[in-house]
């Protein structure tokens, strides 16, 4: 995308373009420069803040886009459904690793919008590929690891979560064995969960960046999930007989008397995809221009989901120790 804007730029604007164009480099290094540039307003005793988190190195890993280092476990079409574009997309398969990024991939045109195929991509990235990297980011002299979500889930970025206690299965070694586990748990009882072959694989991840001293930190929104999350889809079945009702900002509830379907719900940001959790609300105006509802997690039940789902990742052997 950047470079289809870029070309863009260089064709309406070609006089101009050919006199900055020998200054990209200077620019890109000015904006690098003043993004790395300390602020001197910032708190650096802020006691909430941890004392090694005033010295990390920071990498990001969006893993979908980092390596794909077994191409056993890549995704598959029925895996991708229950997110954006939502529409049926003939002879779809994964985008080889060496595809231009600007160039639309041979399936594209069966969607209505041949751009919407950047969001049906998949790379197949996985944790094997981050394992086989190990010793390239131990070489760049960082020291903490922050992950995208891993969340097994239909994106590409995996913020709609389908369940918060499991690594996505197309990022570990055994994609089909991990969904026969995920069927035999009780999604809400924390005693029945298994560790799937993915779950494993980002264990074995874990240990060996705490080889190298590298910390570990995992991004989770506690503030919606995905549609295709458990709870969510019991509330879609059950409507407001479901025990997960309180979860959700439902605005109504269908009612089965009407052809019409009359169940709404807040997505977060006003995205649908991802429906949000019902709060206790302390602030009428939100301060976020996107309207984010302000205040703690309403429902008991959830939040002591998201404890279970917390102390699942941060203690996996039981020690008490989350180091």
């Amino acid at each position: 995308m950047v470079e289809i804007i870029l070309n863009f730029i260089e064709n309406k604007y070609e006089p101009i373009m050919k006199i900055l164009k020998p200054f990209y480099l200077l620019i890109v290094i000015a904006v690098l420069l003043l993004q790395c540039a300390p602020n001197e307003k910032s708190d650096r005793t802020d006691p909430g803040v941890p004392e090694w988190a005033n010295e990390a190195i920071w990498y990001q890993i969006f893993v979908e886009r980092f390596r794909n280092g077994d191409t056993s476990n890549d995704p598959v079409y029925e895996s991708i459904q229950g997110t954006f574009p939502h529409e049926e997309i003939d002879n779809w398969t994964t985008t080889p690793w060496t595809h231009q990024w600007g160039k639309l991939d041979s399936w594209a045109n069966s969607l209505s919008n041949p751009l919407h195929a950047i969001n049906a991509r998949r790379y197949g990235g996985d944790l094997q590929g981050v394992l086989d990297k190990m010793d390239y980011i131990e070489a760049l002299g960082v020291n903490t690891i922050y992950f995208n979500p891993l969340n097994d889930a239909p994106s590409l970025h995996k913020y709609d979560a389908a369940n918060y206690r499991h690594i996505d299965r197309h990022f570990g070694p055994t994609p089909d064995r991990d969904v026969e586990i995920m069927q035999q748990e009780t999604p809400d009882d924390p005693a029945t969960w298994q560790w799937t072959g993915a779950d494993s694989l980002f264990l074995e991840v874990v240990k060996e960046f705490h080889k190298r001293n590298i910390r570990v930190v995992l991004d989770y929104s506690w503030n919606h999930t995905g549609m295709n999350f458990w709870a969510f889809k019991d509330v879609m079945k059950n409507g407001e007989n479901s025990k997960y009702a309180d979860w959700y900002e439902i605005e109504s509830f269908d009612d089965p008397a009407t052809k019409e379907n009359e169940f709404h719900y807040k997505g977060w940001a006003g995205v649908s995809e991802l429906p949000e959790f019902k709060r206790t609300i302390t602030n009428e105006k939100p301060k976020y221009p996107i309207g984010y509802l302000e205040g703690n997690l309403d429902s008991e039940a959830l939040k002591q989901h998201i404890f279970n789902v917390s102390q699942r990742w941060l203690d996996p052997n039981g020690d008490g120790d989350p180091s």
